[in-house]
C-alpha cells in the first residue's frame, strides 16, 4: 500500500486509523494502561492525538525500531521494571481498527488459562500476510490477527531470547510467529473476518465503507 504517511496515520472520517484502534482498548474495562509504539519522529504527533482524542489510559509513547519485532522488543525493554512480570500485555496492530471488545476479552481469557491467547482463523491456505502452520496438515494453517495476549514476563523472555539469537529481523511480523520460531506453541481463540489489518488499498476502502454503513445506522 503506497502512502506518503504511515498507514496508521491515514485519516478516515477525520480521525487517523490508529485512533480507532486505541479507542477500542481505551474503552475496554479490563485494560488498565496503553503503550503506543510509534515511528521515531512521530512522538509529538501521538502525544497531541492522545490529548485531542481524550484517551485516558495511554501511559507510554515509545519509539519503534526498524522492523516489527525490533519495535516490540523496544517496547518490552523500555517497560521492564515499570510493568510487573505477571501483568498481562496485549500486542495490537495499529492498522487493525475494527478489533472488537470480544477479541480483546477472548485473548485475555485464553492467556489466563493457557499462557497466551491470540485471535486467529483456520484456513486451508493463508488469507493474510502472516500465518503459522501448526502441523503439516493443510487445514492447520492459522491466519493471525490481533491482539496477542501473554504475561509481560513471558514476553520479555521471548524477545530477550530473540535479541540474543539475532532473529528480530528474520521472523514474520507477528508475536505468534516469534513464538513458533523459538519452539513455543501459541494458543488461538476465534477471530472474525472483520478484524483485519489495513495493508492494501482495498482494505482501506473496505474500512471506509464499513464506517459509512455504521454512520448511517446511527
Amino acid at each position: 500500500m503506497r502512502s506518503f504517511v504511515p498507514v496508521q496515520f491515514i485519516k478516515v472520517q477525520g480521525h487517523p486509523i490508529i485512533s480507532y484502534s486505541v479507542q477500542r482498548f481505551d474503552k475496554h474495562p479490563d485494560i488498565d494502561a496503553i503503550a503506543i509504539l510509534c515511528r521515531p519522529g512521530w512522538e509529538n504527533y501521538i502525544a497531541a492525538l492522545v490529548k485531542r482524542e481524550r484517551f485516558t489510559k495511554v501511559r507510554f509513547i515509545i519509539p519503534g525500531g526498524a522492523s516489527y519485532h525490533q519495535s516490540v522488543a523496544n517496547s518490552i525493554f523500555a517497560l521492564k521494571g515499570r510493568v510487573k512480570d505477571d501483568d498481562t500485555v496485549l500486542f495490537q496492530y495499529a492498522e487493525s481498527p475494527l478489533v472488537s471488545a470480544k477479541n480483546i476479552s477472548d485473548a485475555l481469557l485464553l492467556a489466563s488459562v493457557r499462557g497466551d491467547g491470540c485471535p486467529a482463523m483456520p484456513r486451508g491456505y493463508s488469507l493474510s500476510d502472516y500465518a503459522v502452520r501448526i502441523t503439516t496438515a493443510r487445514g492447520d494453517v492459522m491466519s493471525l490477527d490481533s491482539p496477542h495476549a501473554m504475561s509481560f514476563g513471558d514476553a520479555f523472555d521471548l524477545y530477550w531470547t530473540a535479541y540474543q539469537k539475532g532473529i528480530l529481523t528474520k521472523v514474520d511480523h507477528h508475536t505468534a510467529c516469534m513464538m513458533k520460531a523459538l519452539g513455543k506453541t501459541p494458543h488461538f481463540c476465534a477471530s472474525a473476518d472483520i478484524n483485519f489489518r489495513i495493508i492494501r488499498n482495498s482494505d482501506l476502502a473496505l474500512f471506509e465503507r464499513l464506517l459509512e454503513l455504521n454512520s448511517k445506522k446511527e
